[in-house]
């Protein structure tokens, strides 16, 4: 194995290592969080100072999240399959026939 690839694995270890580590820790630094999320730098920053995603700075300038609250608000943002919405536009349809003929 030349120099080259041997570097290139133990980059590709300490990476994975890297993520790994973001599984186990609750409080996440910015570049942490980019990580995480899977987003640039500059997305999570916008994100942040429009305030659309939960995150503290205790100190007012280096900024933190909870891994938790970053879950929830990555999950906030669901979409419905076309069976539930399905689902709903017949309830509604249903009600508002029963609605009519009363």
């Amino acid at each position: 194995m030349a120099n080259e690839e041997i570097i290139f694995a133990l980059q590709e270890m300490d990476e994975k290592i890297n993520t790994l580590s973001l599984s186990v820790k609750e409080i996440l630094n910015f570049e942490e969080a980019a990580i995480y999320l899977q987003t640039s730098r500059s997305y999570l920053y916008k994100l942040t100072s429009s305030k659309t995603i939960p995150h503290y700075k205790p100190t007012g300038k280096l900024i933190f999240f909870k891994k938790s609250e970053l879950d929830e608000w990555i999950m906030s943002g669901k979409q419905k399959t076309k069976e539930e919405t399905s689902q709903i536009y017949l309830s509604n349809l249903g009600k508002k026939y029963s609605r009519a003929k009363k």
